[in-house]
């Protein structure tokens, strides 16, 4: 990413050249670190024009001037802009390489390539969504007060860079509190989901002649960041693309996966906790063979997520209120476990819920049918934790269900199984095409990089 046009555009708007990009250099070893600062009406132009992409290595998106942080920021620019500077903490970012000139015997930062801002998100785009919400006179006068301290790490190794940007926004975020799973933002999983979740098109279904797309959100507010300050008609075309209904959080993907591994009482014990259990299933598979998670991956992904929503639609028509998500959880886990214990050779056929984008007749009764065994279960006198919601947290309850849960599958229903053997090709033929797909981003990264420097 090149901001030399910015420069050139800004210093005649500002009318005066000052230190704004004036930086110490340390090196150590492949990274480069500047102490700087930058103007806020630079930043605001430059996140208006890049947008999201700016924020790609941080761990959240910006979504609106909700919070206090956010209120305090925008407050900030408003009524005290002068002030910006001792009340802001700034904002750490990376970059792939830059070029610094001399000018009246004063460095300063012409160009950046790569520029990625991993914490101070908040600020960057406060800064940005005043320059459109507010008057222009106005607010440009005010951002051209602004100063932003700005921590520059320049890392010139291609096969560190990633690491190190991930590790960066881990330990910079320290203004509002982060979740492990926004730290874990920026794990190659997560990136490779999003990049599916873009280019996979859903089957066409209800009589609409074009498919939809899941949009899968690896950073807190992803999905409001992609049209934040798009017109009507340009968010309309969005939604019709990426359904609202059609959006889900890297959390809702553990705990709906943690699901179909059978693993309810994992599922039952809030995000984080769920979250951080399937983390460690995922950073373990991508050591060993990160192909696993392909095109055929993804589309199991969003069946599970139609699995557990049409599911918690038909538990909420029976009335279970109480103990929804555990009844949901736990019903959903037994019947996978019983096709694994009463048809060893079978497998539940995700492709057949992806093309159908829908639960069949057949899944339908079968949750309803084995809810109800579900509700009794949880709640029985005799569970060795008083509060239902925290019984269902226990490995012990999951191990009592599956001996005291018992249900014959319906005939429909088992006729929509697939054969195990078919399953693994499908599986085999997809782990073939991502391989070729890695070597392909593999040999891009490498010519980029090559550009780039």
């Amino acid at each position: 990413m090149e901001i030399s046009e910015f420069r050139e555009v800004l210093l005649k708007e500002i009318g005066y050249v000052s230190s704004e990009f004036e930086a110490k250099e340390n090196f150590v070893g492949f990274i480069s670190r500047y102490l700087c600062n930058i103007p806020g009406f630079m930043l605001a132009k430059i996140y208006n024009h890049y947008e999201g992409r700016l924020l790609e290595g941080n761990v959240r998106s910006f979504l609106q001037a909700r919070g206090k942080v956010k209120k305090g920021i925008i407050n900030t620019i408003q009524n005290e802009p002068d002030m910006f500077f001792a009340y802001n903490n700034g904002i750490a970012a990376t970059a792939k390489s830059i070029k610094i000139d001399n000018i009246d015997g004063t460095d300063y930062i012409t160009e950046i390539t790569g520029l990625q801002i991993v914490n101070g998100g908040q600020t960057t785009a406060s800064l940005a969504l005043s320059m459109i919400k507010f008057k222009r006179d106005d607010i440009e006068t005010k951002l051209k007060k602004i100063f932003v301290p700005m921590k520059l790490s320049v890392v010139k190794s291609l096969e560190k860079a990633q690491l190190i940007i991930q590790d960066i926004s881990k330990y910079a975020n320290s203004q509002n509190k982060v979740s492990e799973a926004d730290l874990w933002s920026n794990h190659p999983f997560h990136i490779r989901m999003e990049e599916l979740s873009r280019r996979i098109i859903a089957p066409a279904v209800n009589g609409n002649q074009f498919g939809t797309k899941w949009f899968y959100e690896r950073a807190n507010g992803q999905y409001k960041q992609a049209t934040y300050k798009s017109s009507d008609a340009e968010r309309n075309k969005f939604e019709k693309q990426f359904p609202k209904n059609q959006m889900f959080t890297k959390t809702d993907l553990a705990k709906y996966m943690n699901i179909i591994l059978q693993k309810p009482h994992i599922a039952s014990k809030g995000n984080q906790k769920s979250f951080a259990f399937y983390a460690n299933k995922v950073a373990e598979q991508w050591k060993k063979d990160d192909t696993v998670f392909n095109d055929n991956y993804f589309k199991k992904v969003v069946a599970s997520v139609i699995l557990f929503r049409g599911a918690q639609e038909i538990v909420k028509k029976q009335g279970y209120n109480s103990y929804k998500a555990n009844i949901i959880a736990y019903t959903l886990s037994k019947i996978i476990s019983t096709v694994e214990e009463d048809y060893p050779e079978m497998t539940i056929d995700y492709r057949a819920i992806w093309q159908s984008q829908v639960l069949s007749d057949a899944w339908q009764k079968q949750i309803e049918s084995v809810s109800k065994q579900v509700n009794v279960f949880l709640q029985s006198p005799d569970r060795v934790v008083d509060n239902v919601t925290e019984w269902a947290k226990h490995e012990a309850c999951w191990t009592r269900a599956q001996k005291e849960i018992y249900f014959t599958l319906n005939k429909d229903f088992v006729a929509g199984l697939i054969s195990k053997e078919e399953a693994k090709q499908i599986e085999t033929d997809n782990k073939k095409i991502r391989k070729i797909d890695n070597g392909i981003e593999a040999q891009k990264a490498v010519y980029d990089f090559g550009v780039e420097r």
